[in-house]
């Protein structure tokens, strides 16, 4: 996963090469290929003292308690990235001039073509907080919507994964959202997607973020961008999402989910860890639902 600095919101849209693997089996060659690699970040409530950037513009913004999501680590102050250094990694950002700090700008990705609808729900299959469909198969989408490849990995495969849920029942899908940097958007996306489980509309928030993060680009998603969305779901109470989604109690869930996928060794997103009677296979970075279907149909 490329290094996201708190005053700029560094985006790389590239989707990587799937690897299918038992758990441990990357090697340091596949891991030089496989991309983004990170440890998911702890989240802390907002406090009266906490800083953090927020949305864009001329350095570091002191947060009050009303902005709904903060990072666990306060900026850095006005300076801003140097960005020095960069991703020394294979095919990484040279980082060779960085972001200058002063003004706090930030670098983005043009929206990459095509963008599918969003799709619903297939009839059939039951939700339930984060989880869809049922099965003796699961699989966990480890997922940070904030991500360009992300986004478009989760719009590629989950539509048709889920279709493949309602008419074979091959198992259940949970939606794990899992915050890999400390953009303000993927913690705002993580929270929503958090928020929205407690209504049983977690995928459809997430598919309506992803297609919001593949078409749009720079501050994406605000809170009057997420009202417009939520808005958009049926079943769903707005005011209830919006007052959740700025709550505290979103950081324990979102922590639970950072524990779960260090004990899993998820180190990059997206990926699916895929459990059943005949073992576990991982899947990172799919570009097609086939390969996620082909790991499912291994562990049966």
């Amino acid at each position: 996963m490329a290094f996201r600095s708190i005053s700029s919101r560094l985006v790389i849209g590239a989707l990587g090469a799937c690897l299918l693997m038992a758990p441990g089996a990357l090697g340091a060659t596949d891991k030089a290929k496989a991309g983004k690699t990170a440890a998911p970040v702890r989240l802390v409530p907002p406090t009266k003292t906490t800083e953090a950037v927020v949305r864009g513009g001329k350095g570091n913004t002191p947060v009050t308690p009303s902005n709904p999501m903060l990072p666990a680590a306060p900026g850095s102050g006005a300076g801003g990235n140097s960005g020095a250094g960069g991703n020394s990694g294979a095919g990484g950002n040279s980082g060779a001039s960085g972001n200058s700090g002063a003004s706090g700008g930030m670098v983005t990705v043009a929206p990459v073509a095509p963008v599918a609808p969003v799709a619903p729900i297939p009839k059939g299959v039951a939700t339930a907080g984060l989880a869809a469909g049922s099965g003796t198969v699961e699989i966990r989408e480890y997922v940070d919507l904030g991500e360009l490849d992300d986004a478009a990995a989760h719009q590629a495969v989950v539509p048709t994964l889920l279709a493949q849920i309602a008419a074979k029942r091959l198992g259940s899908m949970v939606l794990c959202p899992l915050v890999m940097g400390r953009d303000s958007n993927s913690i705002e996306a993580a929270g929503a997607i958090i928020a929205a489980s407690r209504q049983n509309r977690a995928w459809e928030i997430a598919a309506h973020l992803a297609r919001a993060r593949i078409t749009q680009s720079g501050d994406w998603l605000t809170p009057t961008s997420l009202s417009a969305i939520a808005q958009l779901i049926r079943g769903l109470s707005v005011a209830r999402f919006s007052r959740e989604a700025a709550g505290r109690t979103v950081y324990l869930d979102l922590n639970t989910i950072r524990k779960e996928a260090q004990a899993a060794k998820v180190t990059r997103t997206p990926v699916f860890v895929i459990k059943g009677p005949s073992g576990t296979r991982i899947v990172i970075t799919p570009t097609s639902a086939a390969e996620v279907l082909g790991a499912i149909q291994a562990v049966r």
